[in-house]
């Protein structure tokens, strides 16, 4: 009984995770992302919301958003000037 139970909250805590990143919530699940590049990075406001800036410009969201890039896991890519950046977790 108590596995199936533990199956089960795992289940809703995926379901509220996915919730999240579709809110724009940042989950902390790795690192912020930094594009060496551009300067592109993303921060997180006091609400929790996951929003990207230019260094020389610290307080005006880009409304951009890093994409995971396929071809490897852990990779994001640049949507800005389209630099490949690799994360840890």
């Amino acid at each position: 009984m108590e596995n199936k139970n533990l199956i089960n909250f795992a289940k809703r805590l995926i379901k509220i995770k996915e919730k999240a990143d579709k809110l724009g919530i940042f989950t902390g699940d790795r690192e912020l992302l930094q594009c060496p590049n551009c300067e592109l990075m993303e921060d997180v406001d006091i609400n929790g919301r996951l929003f990207t800036v230019f260094k020389n410009a610290p307080h005006k969201d880009t409304g951009l958003n890093f994409k995971e890039a396929g071809n490897k896991e852990n990779t994001f890519c640049c949507p800005n000037c389209g630099k490949v950046i690799a994360v840890s977790e």
